[in-house]
């Protein structure tokens, strides 16, 4: 009974040690290993999110490092983005709670959120961003560069 019982143990670990490694495997499911650098002005943007969105529907995200780097990921979690046109949007913000005053509505208030574009707003939006990008096969670095 006892040994049934640790064959069985190692039989899921088994199966779950395939499964991760699977997962794990760097696999790309299609997909076009892509990083993006950002750079307003001139100057690295960090900490900013560059989001790829296509006709389609599908979508792939970053956010930059303090190079302004920023590495591509599809909304499924694979690495990269698939190939295809895409429309571009980058955002960075910064949201700031400030005091407030009670209101009869909302007698709990204590504060309220503002947020502040750090980089033009007209970016926030792949409608107004101006920005398009093909991704085919041999795409692998793409530069944003982010005028006023």
């Amino acid at each position: 009974m006892q040994n049934r019982f640790i064959h069985s143990c190692v039989g899921a670990s088994l199966v779950v040690a395939f499964f991760v490694t699977l997962g794990c495997s760097g696999e790309n499911h299609g997909t076009v290993p892509v990083q993006v650098t950002v750079t307003h002005r001139g100057a690295p943007v960090a900490e900013a999110v560059v989001t790829f969105i296509s006709q389609d529907g599908l979508a792939a995200s970053g956010v930059s490092d303090a190079n302004g780097v920023a590495t591509l990921q599809t909304g499924e979690g694979f690495r990269g983005i698939f190939p295809g046109e895409y429309s571009v949007m980058v955002t960075k913000t910064r949201t700031t709670l400030v005091p407030a005053t009670p209101t009869a509505d909302d007698p709990e208030r204590t504060h309220t959120a503002t947020t502040e574009h750090l980089i033009p707003r007209k970016y926030a939006s792949p409608t107004t961003s101006g920005l398009t990008q093909t991704i085919d096969m041999d795409t692998r670095t793409i530069q944003i560069d982010l005028t006023d």
